[in-house]
């Protein structure tokens, strides 16, 4: 049975922090739109080292959980395999470190609102200074190069029909660039975007590898994509 929303929740060293984030998830779509009407794909991102994440799935033991494992790391590689593997008539990635399952269900609704459009989050505030004016800069960068009318680039949830993500094209970037790839190409074939102010919770678990060099890399990426003739026809759903 086809279910109307697909979640996509990529894995990486969430071992302390990951059942939380399941059984958090699991419960609050199953409150807002019923057993039969959504799925959770929890991608085990990274080779061999992601023992203690299949323990924890595995033991966990509740409907609607399908678990996609990757040899290949990388945030973007993650959200593409389940991206791909999602059903649902919304398909929606997040972060399971910092946006509460709430912040989901609104996302959602939203989209269900209207299926032309790609929804995402915009956040009120950031887990620091330093992140805080990493981002500033980079979304300045990213508006001025690329004319994408968003203000928070990286945010996460993000929420776009199956209808739309046949529209655009695959993306080749594997890490966190991804992000901007997607809006990027959704931005150039028409697909309104749509932000959503929402507030994220303190990081459950682990540390962010976000800095200045991040902020390097992805300038650099900003120009590739700007100038390169990438015209790949390869697109996501047949």
């Amino acid at each position: 049975m086809e279910k109307k929303f697909s979640l996509v929740i990529p894995l990486l060293a969430k071992e302390d922090h990951i059942e939380e984030v399941l059984f958090d998830h699991h419960k609050g779509l199953l409150e807002a739109f019923g057993e039969n009407s959504f799925e959770i794909i929890l991608v085990i991102n990274g080779d061999n080292k992601l023992d203690q994440e299949k323990k924890i799935i595995n033991r966990s033991d509740i409907s609607n959980v399908v678990e996609v494992r990757t040899k290949k790391g990388g945030l973007g590689f993650a959200i593409k395999e389940g991206l791909l593997e999602a059903c649902g008539e919304h398909v929606c990635y997040t972060n399971g470190s910092y946006a509460p399952v709430s912040e989901v269900i609104k996302i959602f609704k939203y989209a269900q609102v209207d299926s032309s459009v790609l929804v995402k989050a915009s956040r009120i505030h950031r887990e620091s200074k330093t992140r805080e004016r990493i981002s500033f800069i980079y979304n300045m960068l990213v508006r001025a190069i690329l004319k994408i009318p968003a203000l928070d680039l990286n945010a996460a949830p993000k929420a776009i029909s199956r209808e739309v993500l046949n529209k655009i094209p695959k993306m080749p970037s594997d890490d966190g660039f991804f992000d901007v790839e997607l809006m990027y190409w959704s931005f150039l074939n028409g697909v309104p975007i749509v932000e959503i102010p929402i507030k994220w919770e303190q990081r459950r678990g682990g540390f962010t590898n976000t800095n200045w060099k991040t902020l390097l890399r992805f300038a650099k990426g900003i120009f590739i994509l700007k100038w390169n003739n990438f015209n790949n026809k390869d697109f996501w759903l047949k």
